[in-house]
């Protein structure tokens, strides 16, 4: 009876202990002395043999020009070839022309006293008592009721024509004139000319052509040299990443950021302590140079400590960070963590 109730005490004080216990589980996790740092990092592979790049040069492989052999040979063609022409050819159209010469001219005195009559057509003669429809190649003088005169010409081909000349005439005489005309210009034509040049004429057979066969012994080869041309590690694109590095060594006068961390299951708010020891080079006694303690809320349990502007190492040594976190009841709550920096001139 006495060993059943031992055993049911037993089962009481661990079911009613757990919670109890559970929510004293406070623990400092980390404390982390960190420096900020910023690299380039190679976007491809360390080994720039993989971005090599190989060329050859010096290669020559081409055919000697000066060699080869002349060969000639029927090619068919069809179309139209320009050849030499000397003889007749068919024409229809304007010539150029050059002519002169003597022609009668027929006229009439028709202002008394005399004197000269500007005339545009040589060759053509007085059209007479003619239809009118029927003029051709002809002139008639013309009287004005002021007395003047002037001349009409009907259909007069154009190499008969020149202007300005003047001829003189008697009152009321009838008169012919041989009057010396030249031409220079051009005249239809239709019939056969003289010819030497060259024409375009359509053609459909063989034409004879020359060129030059080549063979292996007209061809020029001589290797070349492989070239590899490689990157220097500058000229490996880089992208820029930022990280916090653990500090474990440093130099007089840096100063490093501080960060601690811890967790608990239950509780809103604990009490934890940053503290900073050192000890001069060589020795092995440390003595506190920094102290700061806090109490905070958690947040999901965790909380953080960091400290504001870092820690400037002022002298050379061993500097030991730690971090401790306490129970409500003001007991330390398990172990402390801690961070060893070793500081040199």
């Amino acid at each position: 009876m006495k060993t059943k109730l031992a055993l049911l005490l037993v089962v009481f004080v661990v079911a009613f202990a757990t919670p109890a216990m559970a929510a004293r589980n406070i623990k400092a996790l980390n404390i982390f002395p960190w420096t900020p740092v910023d690299v380039e990092v190679p976007l491809y592979s360390g080994d720039l043999e993989s971005m090599c790049l190989t060329d050859i040069e010096g290669t020559i492989c081409e055919v000697n020009q000066e060699g080869g052999t002349l060969v000639t040979k029927d090619i068919p063609y069809s179309g139209t070839l320009t050849v030499p022409y000397s003889g007749n050819a068919l024409f229809s159209g304007e010539l150029p022309m050059t002519a002169s010469g003597t022609v009668p001219f027929n006229t009439y005195n028709v202002i008394p006293g005399g004197g000269e009559l500007t005339y545009a057509v040589l060759g053509a003669g007085i059209c007479g008592d003619v239809d009118e429809t029927s003029k051709q190649n002809c002139c008639e003088v013309k009287g004005n009721p002021d007395g003047t005169v002037h001349m009409v010409c009907y259909k007069v081909p154009a190499e008969s024509v020149i202007s300005n000349e003047t001829f003189t005439y008697d009152i009321c005489q009838a008169q012919t004139v041989d009057v010396s005309w030249s031409y220079n210009g051009t005249a239809p034509f239709s019939g056969s000319v003289p010819y030497e040049g060259t024409v375009e004429a359509s053609y459909n057979g063989s034409v004879q052509a020359e060129y030059k066969e080549y063979g292996p012994a007209d061809v020029i080869f001589a290797e070349g040299n492989v070239i590899l041309d490689c990157p220097t590690q500058e000229q490996v694109p880089t992208q820029a990443v930022s990280f916090k590095e653990l500090v474990t060594n440093a130099t007089v006068g840096d100063t490093i950021e501080l960060e601690a961390s811890g967790y608990t299951t239950l509780e809103k708010t604990v009490t934890y302590r940053v503290v900073v020891k050192y000890a001069k080079p060589g020795g092995g006694v440390f003595k506190t140079v920094f102290k700061t303690e806090k109490e905070v809320e958690t947040v999901n349990g965790i909380f953080k400590e960091q400290v504001a502007g870092g820690y400037k190492f002022e002298k050379a040594g061993t500097y030991q960070f730690m971090f401790k976190v306490w129970r409500p009841n003001g007991m330390l709550a398990g172990k402390a963590v801690t961070r060893t920096v070793v500081v040199t001139k």
